[in-house]
C-alpha cells in the first residue's frame, strides 16, 4: 500500500494510491492548539503525486486538514470533511492539480478552503461553513473553478476584514 502514517502527518499518500476511510476519522494532536497556529501537521497529505485518490475521510486536529502540493496530478478527492483544524481545511498550493468533490470545510481555525499558485483546480458541490476568516481563499488562482458549492457564515475573525469568498488573479 503507498498510504504512510507518520509522527508529523497523519497519513501521506504516494502515486497511484487510494484511500478511503470509509467513513472514519483521522484525528491530530492540534485539537487543542489555538486558531492560527502553525504546527506543520497535515491529516491527509499529497505532495509531488500523481493519480491518488482520496474518499470517504473525516479529518480533524492537524493543521491543515487536506494538503495537497508540489507537481502533484491527477489528485481526485471526494466526500471529505476536514473540520476543527488550527488553519485550512483544505489546501491545494504549489503548482498542483487536483479534482475536489463533495468536500466540506468547518470551523477550520483560518481558512475553510486556501488555494494559492496551484495548477487546474477544480472544486464542485463543496461547503464552507463556519471558518475563522475566509470560507475559499484563492490567490493567483488563473485555473481554479468553483462551481455549485456554498461559503456560508465564515468569518468568525471580528478583527478584520474577512469574506466568505476572497479571489485574486494574477
Amino acid at each position: 500500500m503507498a498510504c504512510q502514517s507518520s509522527l508529523t502527518h497523519g497519513v501521506t499518500v504516494d502515486s497511484f494510491a487510494t484511500l478511503n476511510c470509509a467513513g472514519f476519522f483521522i484525528i491530530g494532536p492540534d485539537l487543542s492548539a489555538a486558531n492560527g497556529t502553525q504546527t506543520g501537521r497535515y491529516g491527509i497529505r499529497i505532495d509531488n503525486a500523481i493519480g491518488v485518490t482520496v474518499q470517504n475521510c473525516k479529518v480533524k486536529g492537524y493543521e491543515r486538514g487536506v494538503r495537497v502540493s508540489g507537481s502533484s496530478t491527477g489528485v481526485s478527492i471526494t466526500d471529505v470533511e476536514t473540520k476543527k483544524n488550527t488553519r485550512y481545511g483544505a489546501e491545494v498550493s504549489g503548482g498542483a492539480s487536483a479534482t475536489l468533490t463533495r468536500v466540506q470545510s468547518i470551523n477550520n481555525g483560518d481558512e475553510g478552503w486556501h488555494i494559492s499558485g496551484s495548477g487546474t483546480v477544480e472544486i464542485t458541490n463543496s461547503l464552507a461553513y463556519l471558518n475563522y476568516k475566509e470560507g475559499f481563499y484563492c490567490l493567483n488562482c488563473a485555473n481554479v473553478t468553483i462551481r455549485d458549492s456554498q461559503a456560508t457564515e465564515n468569518s468568525q475573525d471580528t478583527s478584520g476584514t474577512h469574506q466568505d469568498v476572497y479571489i485574486d488573479t494574477p
